[in-house]
C-alpha cells in the first residue's frame, strides 16, 4: 500500500513543475544530431502560461521572489485587499499540501489551451469543463484526480479568479505584450531553427515502449516567468524558462517532460512492485530527508521524478546532449534525494533495456521480481552508479 502523507492532495504536482530537474545545469559539448523525421517542433511565447508562471512570485514564495522582485513590486501593490487575501490563501494551500502553485495551474489549465487572460478567468470562474479532459490526459492517476486534485481545484478556483482579475485590471496583458513578448519571440525563432534536427519522440518511444504517435508536434512555450524550472503540461507540450536558453538544455527538458511518466500511472502491478522499495532503509532516509516544497515529498511524486530522471540521462546520452554522468544525482541535485534514479540508470545499462518489446513498466516489475531492484539492494546500486561515474 502506498504511503499516505499530508501531500496526498497534490501528490503529483511535480509533473507540472518537475522542477529542479528542469533548472539550468551544465551542458555537455553539443554533438551533431541526426535529422528528426518523426519530431516536429513548435516554439512560441504564451501570455497565458507566463501569467500562471507569475503566481509563484505573487504568492510571496522567496524562491521565486529572488527572480521577480521587480515585477512583484510593480503589480502586487496595485491589487485590492481581496486579491491580496486570495494570494495569501493560495500560498497557505501550497505550503500545506506541498504543491508548486504555478506549475500545477499550468498543467490543469492546459487541457483547454488558454491564450488570453480572459480565457484563464473564464476557466477559474467555471472549472468544471476542465475535469474530463484532465482525467483523460494520462498524466495523473484518475483516482487521484477525483479524490485529491479536484476537490482542491474547486476550493481554490475563486481565489485564482480574483488574482487573475487583479492582474488584468493592473494592465498585465499590455505589460507582457510590450516588455516580455518581444524577447521571447526572438528566442523562439532561434530555437525553432536549432531544435528541428533532434528526434526526441522516437528516442522516448524506443526507451519507454509508450507510443507518442498521433500526439502532434512538440510544443515548447518559452516563458520568462518560469525561472528556475520548466513545467510539463498536457500533450507533447512543455514550458521552458528563458534565462539559460541553450539548445542541449532545451532538448533535455523536452526529453524529461515527454518521459513523464514513463510508466502506466494506473497500473496496480507497477505500484505493487515499486512500493516494496519503501522497505529499503537507505532509500527512505534520503526520501524522508527532503525539506523543500519542490513537489517530491510524497512517494508517488518521488517515484515519478526518479524514474524520469534516470531515463532522461539514458535518452539524452543517445541524443548527444546529456550532462556528464559525473554531474548527475549528487548533493546539488534535488536536495540529494536521488537513490532510485541512479539505481534505474544502473539496471537499464546492465540489462540492456529496452529490448524484446518490453515496456518500462514491465521492466520495473521484472527487476523487482528478480530482486535486482529490491529492499536492501539500493545502497549497493548507488555504489555501482558511483563506480560508473568514476569510470567515465
Amino acid at each position: 500500500m502506498k504511503t499516505k502523507t499530508c501531500s496526498l492532495v497534490f501528490r503529483l504536482a511535480l509533473l507540472a513543475a518537475i522542477l529542479a530537474s528542469c533548472a539550468p545545469k551544465p551542458a555537455a559539448p553539443l554533438q551533431t544530431p541526426t535529422p528528426a523525421p518523426t519530431t516536429t517542433w513548435v516554439v512560441q511565447p504564451s501570455l497565458a502560461y507566463d501569467t500562471l508562471g507569475f503566481f509563484n512570485a505573487l504568492s510571496g514564495d522567496p524562491t521565486y521572489l529572488s527572480f521577480y522582485q521587480k515585477e512583484y513590486d510593480q503589480f502586487y501593490p496595485q491589487f485590492n485587499p481581496e486579491a491580496q487575501k486570495a494570494l495569501a490563501n493560495l500560498a497557505a494551500a501550497k505550503d500545506e499540501y506541498h504543491f508548486v502553485l504555478s506549475a500545477t495551474l499550468q498543467l490543469i489549465y492546459s487541457v483547454k489551451d488558454p491564450q488570453t487572460l480572459d480565457d484563464l478567468i473564464a476557466m477559474a470562474h467555471d472549472p468544471a469543463p476542465l475535469q474530463e479532459p484532465f482525467l483523460q490526459s494520462g498524466i495523473v492517476p484518475q483516482k487521484d484526480i477525483l479524490e485529491s486534485w479536484w476537490p482542491l481545484v474547486i476550493a481554490l478556483s475563486p481565489d485564482i479568479e480574483k488574482v487573475l482579475v487583479a492582474l488584468k485590471n493592473a494592465g498585465f496583458e499590455d505589460y507582457w505584450q510590450e516588455k516580455v513578448s518581444p524577447a521571447e519571440q526572438t528566442l523562439a525563432e532561434q530555437l525553432q531553427k536549432d531544435l528541428f534536427q533532434y528526434n526526441v519522440i522516437e528516442a522516448v518511444e524506443n526507451t519507454t515502449g509508450k507510443s507518442l504517435s498521433g500526439a502532434g508536434p512538440i510544443t515548447v512555450y518559452v516563458s520568462y516567468f518560469n525561472t528556475p524550472h520548466g513545467a510539463r503540461i498536457t500533450g507533447t507540450r512543455f514550458i521552458m524558462e528563458t534565462r539559460s536558453p541553450n539548445v542541449p538544455l532545451f532538448v533535455r527538458t523536452a526529453v524529461h517532460e515527454l518521459l513523464h511518466q514513463p510508466y502506466d500511472v494506473n497500473s496496480q502491478e507497477f505500484w505493487d512492485a515499486i512500493d516494496t522499495l519503501q522497505l529499503d532503509e537507505y532509500l527512505m532516509q534520503r526520501f524522508e530527508g527532503q525539506t523543500s516544497s519542490m513537489g517530491y515529498k510524497d512517494w508517488e511524486g518521488y517515484v515519478g521524478e526518479s524514474c524520469t530522471d534516470g531515463l532522461e540521462q539514458v535518452v539524452s546520452e543517445k541524443l548527444g546532449v546529456a550532462q556528464p554522468l559525473s554531474a548527475r544525482f549528487g548533493q546539488d541535485e534535488d536536495e540529494n534525494m536521488h537513490v532510485l534514479a541512479p539505481a534505474i540508470y544502473v539496471l537499464v545499462k546492465q540489462e540492456g533495456f529496452p529490448q524484446n518489446g518490453e515496456t518500462f513498466s514491465q521492466f520495473i516489475v521484472r527487476m523487482v521480481k528478480e530482486e535486482k531492484l529490491a529492499p536492501g539492494k539500493m545502497e549497493a546500486l548507488s555504489n555501482q552508479f558511483k563506480a560508473m561515474q568514476s569510470a567515465k
